[in-house]
């Protein structure tokens, strides 16, 4: 039995000259097989192989067939795909679900989300009352709460707290606090 008697379509081999193939083919005869195996990399054309796995060039010859075919690699990552698709989906709706916060106005705990940012990450949070364009970016750690109005354009980060009546139009609230129209800094 030669090196390339249990080759599959699909299957990879390693060459003489280091570099990898494809198996794209397997033909079986009464008294021989031939395979057909594409080197990668692309300066090479597809050669055929006897079971030894030797060629017209030596430099080409099989020196191994790995023992996972394409088929398998490609199964376990669709699997891993689906794993890591199911966490996203989880976590995204861990993210949004509403919950109580109490965000310190004296008001207790309300009704509140995180916002989702435009890149579509998770960001701070967002009461029910407040009213918050999709386009603005709430960094985590940021909150809106009363009934204050984040425009289009705004950017709310290092924990920057907006709330009661304030309307924050296109700008960048970096780190303050704006209740009711008045900013001051965080303590």
């Amino acid at each position: 039995m030669g090196i390339l008697s249990n080759a599959k379509k699909g299957m990879r081999v390693k060459l003489a000259n280091d570099m990898m193939g494809t198996v794209t083919a397997v033909s079986s005869g009464y008294w021989s097989s031939s395979y057909s195996i594409r080197p990668d990399g692309g300066l090479h054309k597809t050669r055929q192989y006897n079971e030894d796995g030797k060629t017209d060039r030596s430099d080409l010859d099989v020196v191994e067939l790995m023992t996972v075919d394409l088929q398998s690699q490609l199964a376990a990552a669709k699997a891993k795909v689906a794993e890591l698709s199911e966490l996203l989906n989880k976590e995204a709706q861990d993210g949004y679900e509403e919950q109580e916060m109490d965000f310190g106005d004296g008001m207790g705990p309300v009704k509140a989300r995180r916002h989702m940012n435009p890149q579509g990450d998770f960001g701070g949070f967002v009461a029910a009352t407040a009213k918050v364009d999709p386009s603005a970016r709430i960094s985590r750690g940021s909150v809106v709460f009363g009934s204050a109005t984040v425009a289009a354009g705004a950017h709310l980060k290092n924990q920057a707290r907006v709330g009661g009546t304030a309307k924050i139009g296109p700008s960048i609230i970096d780190g303050i606090e704006v209740i009711n129209n008045l900013v001051r800094a965080r303590a």
